[in-house]
């Protein structure tokens, strides 16, 4: 087995992040923008402890004229449903390197997992539940979330979904504030309007940097989804 100092060395470039693909090049480069800007790039951790997907809902994500035809407030738009689309893969891939997930889902009350408007995620079985209410998924007493994860051992958080500028960045903040660590992967996460139509792609943009600029000051990292699947790889080569 490798060591972990190995990741880090000749064997990965801790932070170097995959050339996009259209049709989600123009979005992911945007985001990747953000990561080569950062001076310091903290190291992976030899080893994450669990997967948190945030807000993977048709509420927040899809798009398309019957659907926006009956919800005047739908929040969907190219962002979330690209962003959607890549994600569904990957997630997919870190389930085959056994990482436990926990599925973050918005409702004013608990859901039964059939009755939670899941977009391009399907949840399973032994995928953990999280029920909030508001925007951060500690705030929401009656999931007893951070208990959950400190009973399970699950400190080094790794980190994808739904709003960036909102429910990402307050679940991320309260995570660092709790004593967990976390690492934002920036190829899968977006914003979607929840400022309303009004919101052009270039205040999405702005408004995520300023964001993402909030988080890192509160201690979290960033990394993408390709870099940390690659680790994994390395890290569980016999």
């Amino acid at each position: 087995m490798l060591r972990a100092t190995q990741l880090f060395s000749d064997n990965v470039a801790p932070h170097a992040p995959s050339q996009p693909t259209a049709p989600y090049a123009p979005i992911l480069a945007e985001k990747l923008d953000f990561l080569k800007s950062l001076d310091n790039k903290a190291p992976l951790p030899s080893k994450f402890d669990a997967l948190l997907i945030i807000d993977m809902q048709k509420e927040f994500c899809k798009i398309g004229k019957i659907r926006n035809a009956i919800f005047s407030d739908r929040r969907g738009n190219q962002d979330t449903r690209l962003t959607t689309e890549h994600c569904v893969p990957i997630i997919n891939q870190f389930r085959q390197a056994s990482l436990p997930i926990y599925s973050i889902y918005f409702s004013p009350k608990p859901r039964h997992p059939l009755f939670i408007d899941f977009y391009g995620y399907e949840h399973r079985i032994q995928d953990k539940l999280v029920h909030k209410n508001t925007d951060s998924a500690f705030k929401t007493k009656s999931n007893n979330f951070a208990e959950r994860l400190n009973n399970a051992g699950h400190k080094n958080l790794l980190v994808m979904g739904f709003n960036t500028s909102a429910c990402v960045k307050t679940t991320l903040h309260d995570a660092q504030r709790l004593g967990f660590n976390t690492w934002l992967m920036l190829d899968c996460t977006g914003n979607d309007n929840s400022a309303g139509d009004s919101y052009t792609a270039e205040h999405l943009a702005a408004d995520r940097v300023d964001k993402l600029k909030k988080m890192k000051n509160a201690g979290v990292e960033f990394t993408t989804s390709d870099v940390v699947l690659k680790q994994i790889s390395l890290f569980n080569r016999p």
